[in-house]
């Protein structure tokens, strides 16, 4: 088994220089991207040609990215502070780190060795 995150459809797989017909890909659920294949020979060598990555992106990605690029752009203004009270606004608090439910999310996507 060979890790290689968020195939979505492999065209081609050349290993050693040798095209590789009977390769399976490893998926957690069918809606998802595949996160391994496995080839039935040892291969020092792997080309791999096809479709990565999410198609659509899932919503919760889509969340906490847009979380975490908001944050970031408030960064700058909280004195890359962790925890940041805005004295003219005292209701608005900012923290740098996610929040439980996003990292919750992100968590359900995550490759265990990968990332």
């Amino acid at each position: 088994m060979v890790r290689v995150p968020d195939v979505r459809q492999l065209e081609a797989c050349t290993a050693d220089g040798v095209s590789l017909d009977d390769v399976e890909l490893v998926r957690r659920r069918h809606d998802e991207p595949a996160h391994a294949i496995i080839i039935d020979r040892d291969a020092r060598h792997l080309e791999l040609t096809g479709w990565f990555g999410w198609d659509p992106v899932p919503a919760a990605v889509v969340s906490a990215t847009l979380t975490l690029a908001a944050r970031a752009w408030h960064e700058r203004d909280n004195r890359f502070a962790d925890s940041t009270v805005d004295p003219m606004r005292p209701s608005a608090q900012y923290y740098r780190d996610l929040p439980a439910s996003a990292k919750a999310q992100l968590a359900l996507y995550r490759i265990p060795g990968i990332s």
